[in-house]
């Protein structure tokens, strides 16, 4: 059934609450918070009762008949009220009453509505629970605005100033030629502490009126003595429940980087001292000491001037080379130093020949002079120098100069 031209109305309400903390300090900074709909999606809101999602917005009650439903939403983040500087909020709504005239109602009413979180699970159980629970309702009688001001339609401004405890509320409302104006005093509960819920209510109580939100909107100073510089917005859309500015994301993604990175390095250095106080690798140690005791430990610094920087190579194998070292430089006294490359095999092969080299002693076999391992990577051994080469150069090269020889 259509409605009438006066059976439909649309209220817009901008409501600011600034609350003035005396005790502040003046160094205290503010943070911001902001948010926006429509549209309205239930990723951002807690819908009671008889209230829905239609169309991107809010609706409060169905138009069904019924004496006791009702109607809530609740934003899902809580607001801060202690330390709070400014608070304030706008929204408009529309009612429909397809069955008699809106201004000789006397329940046309919504309520926009502060609670602790102490009182939240009151608007989870009865409508009697609500009434009896520690809520601030902020009740608008738009059928009284309605009759004074003869039209269908209304807008009023809400304003609240907090003070030593209460709050002075003023509402105006009506066309530019006709205005109303009301003052009152409330007084504000202790309940009402640090933070607390924001959200509209409505009865549906013997009446078959549709009250829809259309749009709400709310910001907010707030002061942070523990973090002077942190500022944040929230803007709410229907795709995503909440977005944060760019510099707070890269902020917290360079955060928990570094508490992984942290935590891995932790974990890693961890593993590496209890490998090495371990009693096996102690073990390891006595005997490596045990078995090199009779040779020299050459430092790097003597290696690097005494090959010239290794500079002349006398040979190389698959994970070494061998350079000739004059140590000391005012000697003519000359060594072979096997300079083993920095790769995992390179470095187990240095390790096996050490051990091995260390224990062995033979008229025929090439004596281990020295040593000389550095963090670094380089791991370097020091043998007598042979001028006229090894057996095995020898040989082959004898070989070659016969077959050379025998060639026709």
């Amino acid at each position: 059934m259509a409605s009438s031209p006066r059976s439909t109305f649309l209220l817009h309400i901008s409501l600011t609450l600034l609350l003035h903390s005396q005790t502040l300090p003046k160094t205290a900074f503010s943070q911001n918070l902001f948010f926006h709909f429509p549209p309205f999606s239930n990723k951002n809101l807690v819908l009671l009762g008889s209230s829905s999602l239609r169309d991107g917005s809010l609706c409060l009650t169905n138009g069904s008949l019924s004496s006791s439903s009702f109607g809530a939403a609740i934003f899902l983040n809580p607001v801060a009220i202690i330390p709070l500087v400014s608070f304030s909020t706008s929204f408009s709504f529309l009612v429909t009453n397809p069955n008699q005239d809106l201004t000789s109602s006397s329940r046309n009413a919504i309520a926009f509505f502060l609670l602790p979180n102490s009182s939240l699970p009151a608007l989870f159980q009865s409508l009697d629970a609500v009434k009896n629970a520690s809520i601030l309702f902020l009740e608008f009688p738009v059928s009284r605005y309605l009759k004074a001001a003869s039209v269908n339609h209304i807008t009023a401004r809400i304003s609240i100033h907090y003070k030593e405890g209460g709050m002075a509320v003023r509402v105006s409302a009506g066309e530019p030629r006709i205005t109303i104006k009301e003052e009152s005093q409330i007084l504000i509960s202790k309940n009402f502490v640090e933070h607390i819920y924001a959200g509209f209510f409505s009865s549906n109580q013997n009446s078959s009126e549709s009250r829809v939100i259309q749009s709400w909107s709310l910001s907010s100073s707030i002061f942070h003595r523990n973090n002077p510089q942190s500022t944040w917005r929230i803007k709410l859309q229907s795709t995503k429940a909440l977005k944060y500015s760019p510099s707070n994301t890269l902020l917290i993604l360079i955060r928990a980087s570094t508490l992984a990175i942290s935590a891995a390095v932790i974990i890693v250095v961890c593993f590496n001292v209890k490998e090495q106080f371990s009693p096996d690798a102690r073990k390891r140690r006595r005997e490596r000491q045990l078995l090199l005791k009779d040779f020299r430990k050459f430092k790097y610094s003597e290696i690097v001037t005494g090959t010239r920087n290794f500079n002349e190579i006398i040979g190389f194998g698959g994970t070494s080379k061998v350079y000739k070292m004059n140590f000391p430089l005012s000697s003519s006294t000359f060594y072979a130093v096997k300079r083993f490359n920095t790769d995992k095999k390179s470095r187990k092969s240095y390790h096996n020949e050490l051990e091995t080299m260390s224990r062995v002693l033979h008229e025929n076999i090439l004596e281990l002079k020295g040593w000389c391992d550095m963090d670094t990577g380089e791991n370097l051994l020091v043998f007598d120098y042979m001028p006229q080469g090894s057996l095995h150069y020898i040989f082959h090269s004898n070989q070659a100069s016969h077959c050379t020889e025998a060639s026709p």
